[in-house]
């Protein structure tokens, strides 16, 4: 069937009137397709009223209203007027997918000749190898309605194509006109929009763990390195404290405790004398048993957790 279209000019019908007129365009339009030529006159009162039923049947095939996928079914409209405007005013009455050649195209006599034409409407009905399924099949179209393309589909041992080929989507909207106000409304995501969203996510998650992290650390660092040197900076005034505390003490011994009772016990050979010193902190009970020692007298000393007992000779 390509072969006697290539080198050809095929049009579409529709406002654009694109062309297929290289041998890529026209093998995809036409390969592994059934070929129905449309023989036909805008002069012929019953090709006017078969051309409804036609573009009923072809419609019913091949339009996404009616059909899931597009019947492997080609209308090719092979005007017999006897001027252009006439073949304009025909092909309004076709669908807009329907391919035709132009006026001025002297091979639409040929095939005319080829496939012996002897009345309109005329439907020749092509295998994709070119060879004839029907010489005419205007009846069977009209008795048979949808059914006859079952027929000749497998008359024909057509490749199914249980997938959508790369050319059915051309200039097709994969999407419903309200699709966007649908994803609006409902907030849809693209599967892609939500899986660069989880990664980001997960990557700030990620950053503030390790900025968390990093500031505990240092934080930790900083509370270490600050309990040490508050520890030795206590120590060393504690020490500090002490040993003035101490020193003042020894330097003054006439300064007591913060409270002091002295008791002078009498015998028959001696007396002894007891002092007891009152301590609120262990400086004081040092410093008390310096000042003791320092006076030369003392006999012995007790030491407790808040007093001193001293006893001293008589």
């Amino acid at each position: 069937m390509v072969d006697l279209f290539i080198d050809r000019v095929l049009l579409k019908n529709n406002k654009e009137r694109d062309e297929l007129d290289t041998e890529r365009e026209i093998v995809m339009g036409l390969q592994n397709r059934i070929l129905m030529l449309f023989f036909a006159s805008a002069a012929c009162d019953g090709c006017q009223q078969f051309a409804l039923t036609l573009s009923d049947f072809f419609k019913r095939l091949t339009d996404e209203f009616y059909v899931d996928r597009s019947a492997q079914l080609v209308l090719l409209y092979i005007s017999l007027d006897d001027s252009e405007e006439k073949q304009e005013s025909f092909l309004k009455e076709l669908p807009k997918k329907c391919l035709f050649l132009a006026y001025e195209d002297p091979y639409r006599r040929e095939l005319e000749a080829m496939f012996n034409v002897e009345e309109l409407p005329t439907v020749v009905v092509l295998r994709p190898d070119c060879s004839i399924l029907a010489a005419n099949a205007v009846e069977e179209i009209l008795g048979l309605g949808l059914h006859c393309f079952r027929n000749w589909q497998e008359a024909a041992e057509l490749i199914d194509r249980n997938f959508m080929m790369s050319e059915d989507f051309e200039g097709k909207s994969m999407r419903s006109l309200s699709d966007p106000l649908r994803r609006l409304k409902y907030k849809v995501e693209d599967e892609k929009k939500k899986k660069k969203k989880r990664k980001k996510r997960k990557k700030g998650r990620a950053q503030q763990r390790d900025s968390a992290g990093s500031t505990v650390r240092e934080g930790a660092e900083r509370r270490n390195a600050g309990d040490a040197v508050s520890e030795e900076e206590e120590e060393e005034v504690v020490v500090e404290e002490e040993e003035e505390e101490g020193n003042r003490r020894i330097d003054d011994p006439q300064g007591p405790p913060s409270c002091s009772c002295t008791l002078l016990l009498t015998g028959d050979k001696h007396s002894r004398q007891l002092t007891v010193y009152l301590l609120s902190d262990a400086a004081e009970a040092r410093s008390a048993i310096l000042q003791t020692k320092a006076t030369g007298r003392t006999r012995h000393c007790s030491v407790s957790p808040r007093s001193v007992i001293v006893e001293e000779a008589g």
